[in-house]
């Protein structure tokens, strides 16, 4: 085969062929052998810039326009595409080509002549459309939406929209970063991403774009807005009211009117004209060049208007003085005829509305402060916390696309209605605020919620809320603080005011899906990492740490992840972190399950999953088991033959080893204690011959009951506690304070628990033995107990020089607790204190 010998302009991969642009030709790679198509094939020019490909046919963009590439019973045929009158492709130096959806549909982007749609049918003849004049650069990319809609990338810095209409394609300019774009992308979630020389940018022109404007324009000013059905744009800076034509994108806006108060509502009714309601100087009609001012309709001259609706050929007008249905005499005069005023009295539930919403049912909603919502088609509905909403102050009311209705609050959040129950919707959920001044729907489903932290789209596919806020949407400064001040065209695009003029929440042409994204990243055991294609794992390999990590496009905040491990657990645990650890998991077949969510609800999440296997040990295998219990049946079978033969003899033996083994034990009480003591007696003699009484008469109790309890092998836990006490009271009075004891033990334990004789005593004394008592270092000696144990501790702080020891005594006490029981006595040194249990039997 050939090998290319120049530059390689563009890769592509189809099946199993590699397919490579380059200045000689285009090369085809299957099984590490390339093939050469070039003009000895029948191209137009062997200088290649890329390929596109459907079904049956390859297309190549040349220095000599497009070439048709086709094969048929194992023969390459070429058709190709020059730049004439007669095909219309504008240039012949094409960079780009991309297919779209359409069976034999494409975009060719050229170097001069611009972008054109081409359309190849069977017998590969072409159609042509094409726009001209071009004056927006080389293209660089193309990025198909579908067979009539493409984003174009050019040389020149532009980010054009091509639309192609009546057989013409329509270009639109949506992003200029004054510097050439070189690809575009566009990700899950609608964003678009421009490469360039100094790196990626995200735009979202897909979904959301602005109309700047300057003065008069004023973020604070703006009292109302509305697009009539002619797609113009009208909105309100306190009195004054403005038009602008949204078909023309050089249009300024332009004065129409000034009101003699603050204009607080705009509406515009079937017939074309345009209706501004104020506040204390009633409603006016605008039609054509004339302005009315509509008076003695229930009293609107004069009055507070708040909204204006029609329904059924009705004009609705909401006051502070509840709502007046008219109807129309003279629809050019905008003359109005009160046909009946609804209010608080007749079943309304309060008199203050803030919003009329026709729904597509002709059904009037009405958002009022104090009667929550309420729905009227003849009669008066109304709900209340036992239908899932509780809020009685209710600024803005919607329809989406699907029939639902959607309710903004005051600190309640945002309620949606399917028909049957309202569900409440909050911060958990993904709101930015639960104050809500308005709630608009496009024409494709998406709803859009504006407090003052920003705007939060409801993408209905995903069941997240995109956050357009200062991070996620740059332009965004401040958002209106009045009440349904949004505007929606006449294809349902929706507009909502901010600092700089107007964003445009777009109709989105296709379905994107806003949850993030979430993959599995990492697998280590014991922290050794090991591939992600490992899914079996020794016994001893069972630390198993996974790392994850999601993608998200949509938001700037961080992610929520929930995972399990089935086989382990069917609890899902909720986390913040990027990865999760199992110690010590036993042998066994796992499946990790990690999801992500832009909120703690995880509806629809995206997830992420990891299978592994645990092995079983060798000593749990069902042949070592087997095997094991033959030995051990085996081996059994030879000691009841060998203690058959022992039995008599060892029993025997036994009883008398046990009998005097206990007996020595229970006579190893350290003689020291006796000589001190004497010593300690002498001394009390002569200094103090009152309390030298007291203490002959503590040490004949002690000794009196060390006699009584000799021959026991267990006594009360009471019992004991005087022994020690007696004790204690003799060593007392030779260190002072400088030794201390104390007690924690309940009364039931006192008299209920039972304890080898003269234990504590011994314990207590090899505290005294091996640690400093002195009164600037004196020893505490603290004993508690509980219902099987009593426990002695003591900070250790060791004697310089140290007594000698046998080290009878601590080990003297486990022989005969041994002897007793199974229940083990321990003891140690933890944390710098030298601790002693003893079981209470």
């Amino acid at each position: 085969g050939s090998r290319p010998g120049s530059t390689l302009r563009a890769i592509y991969k189809s099946g199993d062929v590699l397919w490579l642009c380059s200045e000689e030709g285009v090369y085809a790679v299957l099984n590490n052998v390339a093939v050469l198509l070039n003009s000895n094939n029948g191209l137009s020019d062997n200088f290649t810039y890329c390929l596109a490909f459907t079904k049956h046919k390859i297309l190549a963009g040349t220095d000599k326009g497009v070439n048709i590439i086709r094969e048929d019973n194992n023969t390459v045929h070429v058709k190709s595409i020059i730049a004439d009158q007669l095909s219309g492709l504008p240039d012949n130096i094409v960079r780009v080509i991309k297919a779209d959806r359409k069976e034999n549909s494409f975009w060719v982007g050229t170097e001069q002549g611009g972008i054109v749609k081409m359309l190849i049918n069977g017998k590969d003849q072409v159609l042509i459309y094409k726009s001209e004049p071009w004056n927006w650069g080389q293209v660089n990319d193309i990025l198909p939406l579908s067979d009539k809609t493409a984003w174009i990338a050019t040389d020149d810095g532009y980010l054009l929209k091509v639309i192609l209409k009546n057989d013409s394609l329509l270009v639109a300019e949506h992003y200029r970063p004054c510097r050439s774009i070189k690809k575009i992308l566009l990700d899950r979630t609608g964003n678009i991403w421009c490469a360039s020389g100094q790196g990626l940018t995200m735009v979202t022109v897909e979904y959301a774009a602005n109309i700047k404007l300057g003065a008069p324009y004023g973020l604070d000013k703006l009292t109302a807005m509305l697009c009539d059905n002619n797609n113009t744009l009208w909105f309100a800076e306190n009195d004054d009211l403005y038009s602008l034509s949204l078909k023309d994108s050089t249009a300024v806006p332009k004065l129409i009117f000034t009101a003699p108060t603050a204009i607080t509502t705009l509406f515009a009714d079937t017939g074309y004209g345009v209706w501004a309601g104020t506040f204390g100087n009633g409603l006016y009609f605008l039609n054509g060049n004339k302005v009315l001012h509509i008076a003695n309709v229930d009293g609107p001259d004069g009055s507070n208007i708040l909204d204006v609706a029609e329904v059924q050929g009705h004009l609705w007008i909401a006051s502070l003085n509840g709502v007046a249905e008219t109807k129309f005499t003279n629809h050019e005069g905008g003359e109005l005829e009160l046909i009946k005023h609804h209010n608080k009295q007749g079943g309304l539930g309060s008199d203050y509305i803030y919003q009329l919403y026709p729904d597509c049912k002709g059904r009037l909603w009405m958002a009022t402060d104090g009667g929550g919502v309420c729905m009227y088609d003849g009669n008066y509905h109304k709900w209340d916390s036992t239908d899932g909403i509780n809020s009685k102050v209710v600024y803005t009311v919607t329809e989406d696309v699907s029939g639902n209705i959607w309710a903004g609050t005051l600190e309640k959040g945002l309620f949606c209605f399917d028909g049957k129950k309202w569900k409440n919707i909050k911060r958990q959920n993904g709101l930015q605020d639960i104050n809500i001044s308005s709630v608009a729907t496009n024409a494709t489903g998406q709803v859009l919620i504006v407090n003052q932290k920003g705007v939060d789209e409801w993408c209905p596919h995903s069941s997240q809320f995109r956050h357009f806020n200062r991070r996620m949407y740059t332009d965004i400064d401040s958002m209106s603080k009045v009440l349904n001040c949004y505007a929606k065209d006449i294809s349902g695009n929706v507009y909502i005011p901010f600092e700089d003029g107007f964003i445009i929440f777009k109709n989105q042409e296709r379905v994107y899906d806003i949850k993030p994204n979430i993959r599995i990243t990492g697998i280590s055991t014991f922290l050794n990492p090991v591939l992600l294609s490992d899914h079996n794992f020794d016994y001893d390999e069972n630390n198993i740490r996974i790392a994850f990590d999601g993608i998200n496009y949509a938001n700037p905040e961080s992610l929520h992840y929930r995972y399990l491990l089935r086989g382990y657990s069917d609890t899902w645990i909720y986390t913040d972190d990027e990865s999760v650890t199992f110690p010590k998991l036993p042998a066994g077949k796992y499946e990790f399950h990690v999801q992500a969510s832009l909120n703690n609800i995880f509806h629809n999440a995206s997830e992420a999953t990891y299978s592994f296997v645990i092995a079983t040990p060798v000593w749990r295998q069902r042949w070592f088991v087997v095997l094991a219990i033959f030995i051990c049946l085996l081996a059994g079978y030879g000691i009841l033959k060998l203690r058959d033969r022992r039995l008599r003899a060892v029993a025997d033996l036994q009883k008398e080893k046990h009998i005097f083994e206990y007996e020595h034990l229970k006579s190893q009480v350290n003689p020291h204690f006796l000589f001190n003591s004497l010593n300690t007696l002498a001394n009390l003699i002569e200094d103090d011959p009152a309390s030298a009484a007291n203490y002959t008469t503590q040490l004949s109790d002690l000794y009196r009951h060390m006699i009584a309890n000799k021959d026991k092998d267990l006594i009360s836990l009471s019992e004991e506690i005087a022994i020690l006490s007696n004790y204690m009271y003799i060593q007392q009075s030779r260190f002072g304070d400088a030794l201390r004891l104390e007690l924690n033990i309940t009364n039931e334990l006192l008299e209920n628990k039972m304890i080898v004789p003269l234990a504590l005593q011994i314990v207590a004394e090899n505290a005294i033995k091996h640690n400093i008592v002195s009164a600037s270092l004196p020893l505490t000696i603290h004993i508690a107990a509980n219902n099987e144990e009593i426990v002695i501790r003591n900070i250790l702080q060791p004697k310089i020089s140290k007594e000698k020891s046998a080290g009878l005594g601590l080990l003297n006490i486990s022989k005969r607790y041994m002897l007793l029981t199974k229940k083990e006595v321990t003891y140690g040194i933890y944390n710098n204190e030298f601790i002693v249990k003893l079981p209470l039997l």
